[in-house]
C-alpha cells in the first residue's frame, strides 16, 4: 500500500511539474483544448453539413444529411493525408442525374481541408441529391443527401 501511494504521489508531482512551463502557463491545458477542438470536427473524411469551421472542416454538430430548400450544403474533404497537390471537383447532382452545380479547385500539398458548397438551393427540387467527388480525374466517392 505504501509503495502504491509513493508511486501515485510521484506521478502527481511529475504531472504538476511537466504541466507548467517556465512562464507558469499550462501547455497541457492548451494541448487538451486542441485535441477537444479536433474531436468536435466530423470524423468522415467526406463530411456533409450545414456549416464550416474556420479550418474548412464540417463541425460534428453540423453534420446532417437533410437540408431545407434554400439552405447551403457544405462538403468538407480531409486532404491532410495527401502527398501531392490535387485537383478536386465536386458535382452536385439531383435525383434525375442532372448536375445542379460543379465546383473545382486546386488543393496544394499540406492543406488540411478542402471545402465546397452548393450555394443557395432555393431553385433545387426537393428530393434526393448527391455530391460526387472527383480527385485528379478519378471519381473517388459520392455522398447522398436530401433537400426538403
Amino acid at each position: 500500500m505504501t509503495k502504491a501511494l509513493s508511486t501515485a504521489a510521484a506521478l502527481l508531482l511529475l504531472v504538476a511539474v511537466v504541466g507548467r512551463s517556465s512562464s507558469g502557463r499550462k501547455p497541457v491545458r492548451a494541448a487538451r483544448a486542441a485535441v477537444n477542438t479536433a474531436a468536435a470536427l466530423a470524423r468522415d473524411p467526406y463530411a456533409l453539413g450545414s456549416a464550416l469551421a474556420p479550418s474548412g472542416a464540417v463541425p460534428a454538430d453540423a453534420t446532417i444529411d437533410s437540408f431545407a430548400r434554400g439552405q447551403d450544403v457544405f462538403l468538407s474533404i480531409d486532404v491532410s493525408g495527401a502527398s501531392t497537390d490535387a485537383l478536386i471537383e465536386v458535382k452536385w447532382v439531383n435525383a434525375d442525374g442532372a448536375v445542379e452545380r460543379t465546383e473545382s479547385r486546386h488543393v496544394p500539398e499540406g492543406a488540411r481541408y478542402a471545402a465546397f458548397s452548393t450555394g443557395a438551393t432555393s431553385h433545387w427540387m426537393p428530393g434526393p441529391h448527391r455530391a460526387v467527388v472527383v480527385i485528379n480525374g478519378r471519381k473517388v466517392t459520392e455522398r447522398a443527401f436530401g433537400v426538403l
